[in-house]
């Protein structure tokens, strides 16, 4: 799906993970530090599957993300109660610290565009495959300079 294809994409060019996580709450987190908050919308539709599902659901009823964590000194499982308000990192300053020698500054803004666009959280909300090929990242000058001179290194992204 789009959501993975952006994931892929980052990935291809950092290197990195874009939402690591050992489950599925710190990937949540993970999210929430990229993206900002989840919607009321969207965590109220999430609490009532939970309480249908009788488990334990990721955000409570203040709308506050349940983040489970390990106190450091006695490595017992805690849950702190985070309430986000906006990102607390940028996906541009990200990708900007793989930026290789001689990577266009231009390129990795439509790269930034085209990823924001495809990790939306909301389905109805994301980048069709349609629209995405026609993204100013794949469609640029750039871009195809790059792709006839250079060999992309999962590593260092374009050289």
């Amino acid at each position: 799906d789009i959501w993975s294809a952006g994931c892929c994409i980052y990935e291809m060019f950092s290197s990195k993970v874009l939402f690591s996580g050992r489950t599925n709450n710190l990937m949540i987190d993970k999210f929430m530090h990229i993206k900002g908050p989840i919607p009321r919308k969207m965590v109220r539709a999430h609490l009532r599957s939970y309480e249908m599902m009788q488990r334990m659901p990721f955000f409570n009823d203040d709308f506050q993300f349940r983040r489970q964590d390990t106190d450091p000194v006695t490595k017992q499982d805690i849950v702190k109660l985070v309430t986000y308000t906006r990102p607390t990192k940028s996906l541009g300053d990200m990708l900007n610290a793989h930026l290789g020698h001689g990577t266009s500054r231009k390129l990795v803004n439509h790269l930034r565009d085209l990823l924001e666009k495809t990790i939306l959280l909301d389905p109805a909300r994301r980048i069709t495959a349609k629209d995405a090929l026609e993204h100013p990242f794949l469609r640029s000058d750039v871009a195809k300079t790059a792709k006839k001179k250079k060999a992309f290194d999962a590593t260092r992204g374009w050289r």
